[in-house]
């Protein structure tokens, strides 16, 4: 057959259509992430998003709504978003241009001021920040804003009326939010000149605001900054004094854990490994510093448990992907795919012992080999173990030192119980998987036997029915299709595992004064107001 472009006014024999579904490779494909994003951090850390992590935000954008209101604008959120997106992009520009060299960390517009400020042209054209109509304000910061009760939402009531447009809270905290940034840019002639017009901004202009206005600066403007400490742990309405008492605890724990190991302020694994210890050493577990510890503890026993999970979903993935016929495979191929390649004769080395296996074998041999060689292990090593082999081995004997370490919840504090029992629609959470490991640990499988299980439980099963309900949009790496299991190559690394936004928590308290270092080589450390704050918290 031959194809040949239509002539003008002939009838075209094709026409293309727009695809029906939209190929994506989706962040949580067997759904652990949404227990600890939707179920568990509103109650653990409310107020607080993973991105939303730079606490002068908190500031600006109040200035920029009371800005708005107090010039009587067009009072829709489509017009305050585009208000909102070109002061974005200029104070991200003065950010570029910081003589502190900053680099400014999570600057909203980043990705459109940064290549722009770097070639320091004599002015800057006015431009949107990003793309999303509301702007960072409306992707990172708004949510937690109305949380903190800064700012009162399009729709809410406001006196007697609904209000069209997002405005500031008619509040003490939300004011002096407003007028301390306010305060802080007064004087440059960007506030006194240009922030109202809408010709090209010179470079020294934004030169000028950058040693002002820098999310950087915060140490410069101790009335702004104590206003941010305010917002976040002081309130003055009771229906939310259980939330900030909640975020207090939050931001407790994280001091107290970099106290005691200054890597927490980078390190995910350390905040992980502190949370256990702490969880574990405290032998009083009464008041306020054992209870946020323990839902902490099991949030970080949650995510190492779902990171087993994500080796044997990573290896399933990869490996099923490689060998299927162009068909997929059969349910026997399947069966035959589990016993024969994933739990194929093998070993590997834990804690310097080698660890061998059949499939055949008693899965109890296989536990007492694992249990015996990593007596001495930490949660995190384990965690961190089965991700660099990243094997459905690996993981199925993580999860089984999990199962034997996993605390009774019948004498735990209540914090940590409520944590361990959150589940979501598609997925089971933490003590869910462990009652399951056990009651498959009750009918004495093999080896090949146990994988199989664990595979049609907590991948194959979840990953389709949570795929199945993003649909149009397709994030199905495998599904079963006429009677056959088929893969598809859109990508199997593994997802991330920690959802308990320490970065947002350890940038928030260094941009607050809680946390800080003279220099870049120097050891994070609590300032005089951290340690008054954690004292205040945990007594």
């Amino acid at each position: 057959m031959t194809l040949s472009p239509a002539q003008p006014g002939e009838e075209l024999l094709i026409e293309w259509v727009t695809p029906s579904l939209t190929m994506k490779r989706g962040r949580d494909p067997l759904g652990l992430q949404t227990i600890t994003l939707d179920r568990i951090m509103p109650g653990l850390l409310p107020g607080v998003l993973a991105l939303s992590q730079r606490a002068r935000y908190l500031a600006i954008y109040p200035f920029l709504l009371s800005l708005y209101e107090e010039r009587r604008l067009a009072a829709d959120n489509a017009s305050l978003g585009e208000f909102i997106r070109l002061h974005e992009y200029e104070l991200c520009l003065a950010m570029q241009l910081c003589p502190r060299h900053c680099g400014a960390a999570n600057a909203i517009g980043s990705d459109r001021a940064r290549p722009d400020a770097r070639d320091e042209p004599e002015e800057f054209p006015r431009r949107h920040s990003v793309e999303s109509p509301m702007g960072g304000y409306g992707l990172y910061y708004r949510s937690p804003l109305v949380d903190l009760d800064v700012v009162i939402p399009a729709g809410a009531t406001l006196g007697e009326t609904t209000t069209g447009v997002d405005v500031l809270a008619r509040s003490m905290h939300a004011r002096a939010l407003a007028t301390a940034f306010g305060e802080a840019i007064k004087d440059t002639t960007y506030a006194r000149l240009h922030m109202n017009g809408v010709d090209p901004i010179p470079l020294a202009v934004l030169r000028e605001l950058a040693e002002c206005a820098c999310l950087c600066r915060l140490d410069e403007h101790p009335v702004e900054r104590q206003a941010i400490r305010d917002a976040f742990f002081e309130q003055t309405r009771s229906e939310r004094s259980d939330q900030v008492e909640q975020r207090r605890r939050a931001f407790a724990v994280f001091l107290s854990r970099l106290d005691d190991d200054p890597d927490v302020a980078s390190s995910d694994g350390a905040f992980r490994r502190g949370t256990i210890d702490t969880f574990h050493n405290d032998s009083a577990k009464t008041g306020p510093r054992a209870e946020a510890h323990s839902s902490w503890a099991a949030l970080a026993m949650k995510e190492c448990m779902q990171d087993a999970i994500c080796s044997l979903w990573t290896e399933f993935c990869r490996r099923g992907l490689d060998i299927q016929e162009p068909d997929g495979m059969t349910r026997p191929e399947l069966r035959q795919f589990i016993t024969e390649v994933l739990a194929a004769a093998g070993s590997f080395e834990l804690a310097g012992t080698t660890i061998t296996w059949r499939p055949e074998q008693a899965l109890s041999d296989f536990r007492g080999a694992v249990l015996a060689a990593a007596s001495a292990m930490h949660w995190e090593d384990v965690r961190g173990w089965t991700e660099r082999l990243n094997t459905a081995m690996s993981g199925t004997a993580a999860l089984l030192w999990f199962e034997a370490h996993t605390p009774d919840p019948a004498r735990e504090l209540p914090s940590w119980t409520w944590v361990a029992l959150q589940d979501s629609d598609h997925q089971s959470g933490y003590m869910r998987t462990i009652g399951a490991i056990r009651g498959e640990l009750a009918t004495e499988p093999s080896v090949a036997e146990a994988l199989e299980w664990v595979l049609h439980t907590f991948v194959i099963g979840p990953h389709e029915v949570i795929a199945y309900s993003k649909l149009p949009e397709s994030t199905f790496r495998f599904c079963w299709e006429e009677g056959r299991l088929r893969f598809y190559p859109a990508g199997h690394d593994r997802f991330i595992a920690s959802g308990a936004r320490r970065s947002a928590m350890s940038s928030l308290c260094e941009d607050m004064g809680l946390w800080a270092r003279a220099n870049k080589d120097e050891t994070p450390h609590l300032t005089d107001v951290g340690t008054a704050f954690v004292t205040r918290v945990f007594g």
